[in-house]
């Protein structure tokens, strides 16, 4: 009798056992059908994700370009010295612009960016020059070199740059730190785009945008030992980390 008893509990058992088995099963089932369901989701989501990314980018770089159209009878003028009045500003704009054949009449607006303050003396804000005409902005761009002959600003002389939107200013700073660092052999703007040279020889290479910019310095061979000790020099010059 207890033989049995023995035998009918082992056989309760195993049949629970079963039952259980087959919960866990139906249970694993579910589970995976809800992982394939959350990975098709995961999926289609990060397609979405891609797709807005990408998106996005394009609008940023539309919004960059008709930013800089926006800029192109635009030029900027670093150095000027500060001036205690509009008139004397004026006065400072007309002797620059004679100096690359130019008339006070050909130009629209022009401002200093930022606020000024008791500290501008040892470098006074960059000047905006706004022309009636994309002629004129060539002719001032054209006589630029002439013009940093003279300086006004203690030890400086006038710089006329193009009017580069914020993004194309960081993207032209960063490649100039190349420049200097002897990795790039030249950086140069032409209607508000970015050029650049890695040797004499080459083709210049466009960068429109971060990612162009990010992928070219990616390609770029790396640094030579000279060229990193003269990125080391350049930094403490400055200030930085090394």
């Amino acid at each position: 009798m207890e033989t049995q008893q023995i035998i009918d509990s082992l056989s309760d058992l195993k049949r629970g056992q079963s039952e259980i088995l087959k919960e866990l099963r139906n249970e694993i089932a579910t589970l995976r059908e809800d992982l394939a369901t959350s990975t098709s989701q995961i999926t289609n989501l990060e397609g979405k994700v891609k797709s807005l990314t990408n998106e996005n980018r394009k609008l940023i770089d539309q919004n960059d370009e008709l930013d800089q159209y926006q800029r192109r009878h635009n030029i900027l003028l670093l150095n000027v010295p500060e001036s205690q009045s509009r008139e004397e500003e004026r006065e400072n704009l007309v002797d620059i612009l004679s100096k690359v054949s130019l008339s006070i009449d050909a130009v629209d607006i022009f401002h200093c960016l930022g606020r000024a303050n008791d500290n501008l003396a040892d470098k006074p804000r960059p000047m905006i020059v706004r022309f009636l005409g994309h002629g004129a902005r060539i002719t001032a761009l054209r006589g630029k070199y002439e013009l940093q002959k003279t300086a006004h600003a203690p030890n400086r002389p006038i710089v006329i740059s193009e009017h580069l939107t914020p993004i194309r200013s960081e993207i032209f700073r960063s490649l100039m730190e190349y420049k200097r660092a002897s990795r790039l052999h030249s950086v140069y703007t032409y209607n508000g785009n970015i050029l650049t040279r890695t040797t004499q020889d080459t083709v210049p290479v466009l960068i429109k945008n971060k990612d162009e910019l990010l992928k070219f310095l990616e390609s770029l061979p790396p640094q030579t030992k000279d060229q990193l000790n003269k990125q080391r020099n350049i930094q403490q010059q400055r200030g930085g980390p090394w």
